[in-house]
Parts: structure tokens; sequence; C-alpha cells
């Protein structure tokens, strides 16, 4: 049986609702804008900005400008923060784990972003700690993020659980030798982590 010792969750599609698609298509909507070809642009920038090299009002900034919208960026980002929900039942079973295991979020999202959930939000009372991409300098699936909590954790790969909804997010961490969950459901992922060892039991 593994010995497993830390647990890493990420936080939207499993322990939250993912705001920006919706907030997305909306916007292009209110706004007669080609749905798509508007996203892919907004992902180039929201890449850079998770990494912290540009800031989500930046990346609004550039998009207000190139696509001739007068709308600000603040506002904005308030907005699309305010449909972010985070699911209960998940969070309860993170907050359950870390009274027996080192439990801790990873997440891609850039500082504006991140600053305006945690006005809305404590979900660090759920965790034993946080990982934010824009705070480490690097976004999954890049091996980095796992690398840096191990390392702060001192555990090995087969000591790690990685929970994400992101097949390329999986793969990334299971080709450096953590052991992974495709989350799909609370249903499943209670199954999975029985089958690896993890005690869940109060």
């Amino acid at each position: 049986m593994k010995i497993i010792k830390l647990i890493i969750f990420d936080l939207s599609n499993v322990c939250s609702n993912l705001e920006e698609p919706p907030y997305l298509e909306e916007f292009t909507k209110k706004h007669n804008l080609e749905t798509e070809q508007f996203m892919n642009r907004y992902e180039e920038l929201l890449e850079k900005a998770e990494i912290n090299k540009i800031t989500g009002t930046k990346v609004w900034k550039t998009l207000l400008k190139e696509y001739n919208l007068d709308e600000k960026p603040s506002e904005i980002i308030k907005d699309m923060i305010s449909w972010k929900k985070f699911y209960p039942e998940t969070l309860k079973l993170a907050k359950k784990l870390a009274k027996k295991y080192e439990v801790v979020y990873l997440t891609n999202y850039n500082k504006d972003y991140w600053d305006e959930i945690k006005k809305n939000f404590n979900i660090d009372e759920w965790f034993s700690k946080g990982f934010v991409s824009y705070q480490l300098k690097t976004r999954k699936p890049s091996p980095e993020g796992f690398k840096f909590i191990m390392d702060k954790y001192k555990v090995k790969p087969e000591e790690t659980i990685f929970i994400d909804d992101s097949k390329k997010n999986v793969d990334a961490a299971a080709k450096i030798g953590i052991n992974t969950i495709h989350f799909n459901n609370k249903k499943q992922l209670l199954k999975e982590l029985k089958k690896m060892g993890v005690n869940i039991e109060k």
C-alpha cells in the first residue's frame, strides 16, 4: 500500500465552477463579437498574466483597445469573478483530509483575478495551504509547480496525489511520477482516493 503524505487539489471544475467561459460567451454576445476568436486572443493574453508577465487588468486593457470597446477592466474583472461559485461538498472533503494529510490547492490565476476571489471567498480555511500560478511564475501543466510544492513539503512523487479535471494537467503530473486522479465527480473521487489507500473516514 502506498503511503500518501500530500494531496494537491485543482480548484476550477473540482472545488468550484469555471467562471470564465460562460462569462466570456455572454460578454461577446453583448458586444456582437465572434466568441471563439475573442476567447483565443483572451487565452493567449491570460497565459502571460497567469505567470505574472502582465496583469489581469492589462489583459482587459489590451482586449478593449483591440476590439474598440468602452468598458472598465476593473468592473469586468469584478463582474466575472462574481460568477464563481465554490462547491461545499468538495471543500468539506478537502478539510477532512487536511486533518491527516497535507492538503493544498494549485490553481492557474493572475493576481488581479485572485485578489478579487479572495475578497469574496475564504478558500484557505479549507486547505493546509494554497499555491497560485502567478505567485510561482509557472502554470499547469508545467511540472515546475508540482516540483516546488513537493520540495516544500519534502515529499516524493509517489507520496503525492494530484486531482484535476484537465487531462493535460493530470498527464503532466503523472509523467513526473505523481499519483493522479482525473476528476469527474465527488463519488468517483472518493472511490479513487480509497483505491490509493487514502483514509477518508472521520
